[in-house]
């Protein structure tokens, strides 16, 4: 048989077990105090205060029925009666902790036990080479900055020299030019304003022409319109056939022979179909441009020495019709 007041392992229909009082015993709640002892200090049965004699107000601090006195919280180390709502010993309340007088109560650290750690005064000396690295850079950049602007700068007057460069070389000037225009073939050709005008064009070449030519007379530009008898060429000729018989016309002129090969082009001046040759005779360069028009060929003849044959060439590439 199980003593009295044990409590005996009953298993329910759910599969809960559950503790039931043996014979004898009286039932007692699972959870909780024992009975008649309140779990909180608001559990607590009102307590009944004696009332005022008649015509007196409350005393001062006289709790109200049923709350604990506002006053009534124990000192440190003074028990608290049971019964009166309080937090105490008995009946399974809490009370404080209580330590010597003038300690704090639920154990906690005393006001003189609290140690506080100082700061250690720790050396200033990164601080030092931190600044001391500030100033050698600035002072760095700014020496640097006064020697890359300021390269000649020693606090002389305004007349220092400056980053302009003068050359007291004059520049060569342009030659001056002259326009030459023959009016019977409408032909034009830059010229140079140095070289003169000139009659000693080939004979029996044009029938009209304008020329001009150095001082000595050993280098010649002409345009005109050529002779067609003397072209010697059908009127169903083309434009290499044409060039070919003018070369043969100035050969004659100059008494000589073509050395070495001819150098032959093929252009359009103002749309109209031409061919540029050049070649020499003996110590002569020839620069020859024969064009095809509506009233027949016109063309060039320029005839030069070594050190006239790029002004010769310059005024060939100018040929335009006015």
């Amino acid at each position: 048989m199980s003593p009295p007041n044990q409590q005996v392992p009953v298993e329910d229909v759910d599969g809960t077990v559950k503790y039931a009082s043996g014979p004898g015993s009286q039932p007692q709640a699972p959870f909780g105090p024992p009975p008649g002892v309140p779990v909180s200090p608001f559990d607590a049965p009102p307590m009944q205060q004696p009332a005022p004699p008649p015509g007196m107000p409350p005393v001062s601090g006289m709790p109200v029925s049923g709350m604990p006195p506002v006053s009534g919280m124990p000192a440190s180390g003074v028990p608290v009666s049971p019964g009166q709502g309080q937090f105490g010993p008995q009946g399974g309340q809490l009370v404080p902790v209580s330590g010597a007088a003038g300690q704090q109560p639920w154990g906690g650290a005393q006001p003189g036990q609290i140690q506080r750690k100082k700061k250690k005064g720790g050396s200033k000396g990164p601080l030092w080479v931190l600044l001391a690295g500030v100033v050698v850079i600035a002072a760095a950049l700014g020496v640097g900055g006064f020697i890359l602007f300021n390269p000649t700068d020693d606090g002389g007057s305004d007349d220092e020299p400056s980053a302009t460069i003068e050359s007291n070389e004059a520049e060569p000037e342009a030659p001056e030019a002259t326009l030459v225009v023959n009016e019977a073939s409408g032909l034009t050709f830059v010229a140079n304003a140095a070289w003169s005008e000139s009659a000693g064009a080939p004979e029996g070449t044009f029938t009209d022409v304008t020329g001009v030519a150095t001082e000595d007379g050993s280098s010649l530009a002409f345009v005109g319109v050529i002779d067609p008898a003397a072209l010697g060429v059908a009127e169903d000729a083309s434009v290499a056939d044409a060039a070919t018989a003018f070369d043969n016309l100035i050969v004659q002129h100059l008494g000589g022979e073509i050395s070495g090969d001819v150098t032959a082009n093929d252009y359009r001046i103002d749309a109209r179909p031409a061919a540029f040759h050049t070649f020499t005779v003996g110590e002569t360069t020839v620069l020859a441009a024969i064009i095809q028009t509506d009233v027949g060929y016109v063309g060039f003849a320029g005839i030069a020495t070594a050190d006239q044959v790029e002004a010769v060439t310059a005024m060939r590439s100018s040929l335009s019709f006015n």
